[in-house]
Parts: structure tokens; sequence; C-alpha cells
């Protein structure tokens, strides 16, 4: 199926030698139960499904990861809309939507940690732990036994 991968990566970067050394040093062989063989360039975590459960288990990946992402953009909203002090968020609409989804996981890290420069450090650690859970979903490989990756 990918038999000429280092071929492939060697011909798309300019300088061939590189390139090959690259994707030789990154690339993962990985065998599925009926014994195809598949190269994967710098695999995370590589997870073997039946035909039927693997497009599920990929959706649900999915839609973790976009909601991690949306998590994130919900986050950095409300801490912008902290420092203007003149905003309500309180007042109903949209921002209050923000705060009340919010609040359960800024609560569980806000005032364990130290204050930075005036910010509560809980603030940096939010951040971090919803990257690296964005950083761990993206890097699951889900894949079924003919090799379909999903």
């Amino acid at each position: 199926m990918l038999e000429n991968f280092t071929d492939m990566v060697a011909h798309t970067i300019d300088s061939d030698i590189s390139a090959r050394f690259l994707a030789e040093d990154f690339t993962e062989e990985y065998v599925t139960s009926i014994g195809l063989h598949i190269n994967f360039l710098n695999p995370g975590f590589i997870f073997e499904f039946g035909t039927e459960t693997a497009p599920v288990v990929g959706l649900i990946r999915y839609i973790l990861v976009d909601f991690t992402r949306i998590y994130t953009v919900m986050l950095t909203l409300r801490y912008t809309i902290q420092f203007f002090g003149q905003i309500n968020p309180y007042d109903g609409g949209f921002m209050e939507v923000i705060y009340t989804f919010t609040q359960p996981y800024t609560r569980f890290f806000l005032g364990y940690f130290p204050n930075i420069f005036g910010i509560d450090g809980g603030l940096f650690v939010s951040f971090y732990l919803l990257d690296r859970i964005d950083s761990i979903l993206l890097n699951l490989i889900i894949i079924d036994p003919t090799g379909q990756r999903y």
C-alpha cells in the first residue's frame, strides 16, 4: 500500500538525502490483524478496531477534538472578557452562556496555583491541559483490519 513511502517523502522535500533519513527515522511499520503492512510517519498511538466499530470510534475522536478546540476558544473569550471591568458577564445573553459553560472547568484550577504577574497560574495550567488533550487526541491513529484510517 505505502511501499514507496520514503521515496514519496523524499520527492516532496528539496534534499533527497535528508528526506530519506527523516522518513527512515520516523517511519513505523504496523501489521494489521489480517497481515497487511502499513507504514506511518511519526505515529502516536495506533488502535485497530473491527470494520464496524472503527468508523464510530474515529467519529468520536473527531468530535472530542472539535469539542476541545471550541472549549479553548470559549475559555479564551472568558478570560478576555474578565480583563474588561465594565462588562458584566451575568447580564444574560452570550456572555452568561460562556461563563456558565466554562465555570466548572475554571473552578477546578483557579486558586490552587500562585499568581504570575497578577494572573492566576491556574489559567495557564488549564490551557496547557486542554492543549495536551488536543495533542493526544490528534496523535491517535484508528484503523480497521483493511488498513483504512479513521
